[in-house]
């Protein structure tokens, strides 16, 4: 019989191995070396709304259903939206979200304490905004034309 952290252990790797096919290839081994603002587009994470939500409805499936099997594991998917949360303030500084019209455009410590508490709508949303931040579609704070 399997312990709860082998069986957590298991679902976190589906996860992984999820997000890897979900991510594309520069979200997981880094982006490109470049300079100037090709190099700000490229360090942020290049997903379709599509893609965003499938991600983040996959990791809630997930998490669910983990907590379904067991509860006792919640605090390990508590670690695990505190570092997602975590890697998202980090990566809002490295991308320099607040420079973007965004409302997501706040402080990297009070986007880490709003992600975590709100974490299966925030997180979608950060996915989107980093994407339009990738593409160049969203317009920054300092633009005259918008």
């Amino acid at each position: 019989m399997k312990t709860n952290f082998e069986i957590f252990f298991l679902v976190a790797f589906g996860v992984y191995l999820y997000l890897a096919r979900a991510l594309p290839d520069s979200a997981i081994h880094g982006p490109p070396a470049a300079s100037g603002s090709a190099r700000i587009a490229g360090l942020s994470t290049r997903l379709s709304r599509t893609a965003a939500l499938t991600v983040s409805l996959g990791l809630i499936a997930a998490f669910v259903a983990l907590l379904f099997y067991d509860r006792h594991l919640a605090p390990y998917i508590s670690m695990i939206i505190v570092a997602i949360s975590m890697w998202a303030a980090v990566d809002s500084h490295r991308v320099g979200l607040r420079r973007y019209r965004t409302r997501l455009a706040v402080n990297p410590i009070l986007l880490f304490n709003v992600m975590y508490l709100l974490w299966p709508v925030l997180f979608p949303w950060y996915l989107v905004v980093c994407s339009r931040i990738g593409d160049g579609t969203l317009a920054r704070k300092d633009d005259p034309t918008v």
